[in-house]
């Protein structure tokens, strides 16, 4: 009278399923997805690694940063790394820190220059005005 006592496949499923690990550093059994050991607080394999993929797609990520800096211009004061389209460098406050220092000045005078025309224009209109009343 010998039984066949193999195990039904729906439970070998299970036991797949919660399958067992040990601790690595005391031998405690684990379930797979333990993240530490409960007897001696080791971290398990499965845990490094997910830490080592973060870590490891932290510093994929900046090295892309570093290297989108290193294509970015520099203010001409303080040689910060700004975006091209700034009108003023967040560090030193420069005006225009795209421009050369030559650019910058020529672009200064002429702004001068243009206001003090307005003014001479202003004054010469106001001086019309008056002689015609």
């Amino acid at each position: 009278m010998s039984k066949d006592r193999r195990i039904p496949p729906s439970f070998e499923v299970e036991l797949e399923k919660k399958s067992i690990s040990y601790c690595k550093a005391c031998g405690h059994p684990l379930p797979t997805d333990a993240a530490s050991c409960q007897n001696c607080g080791t971290i398990t394999l499965a845990e490094e690694r997910r830490i080592l993929l973060e870590k490891k797609q932290l510093l994929l990520e900046k090295k892309r940063l570093l290297e989108l800096q290193e294509n970015l211009p520099e203010c001409r004061d303080c040689k910060n790394a700004i975006q091209p389209a700034s009108k003023t460098c967040t560090m030193c406050g420069a005006r225009y820190p795209t421009l050369s220092k030559k650019r910058y000045l020529r672009f200064e005078i002429l702004k001068s220059v243009s206001i003090v025309l307005m003014a001479l224009m202003l004054f010469a209109a106001a001086a019309l005005v008056k002689e015609l009343i």
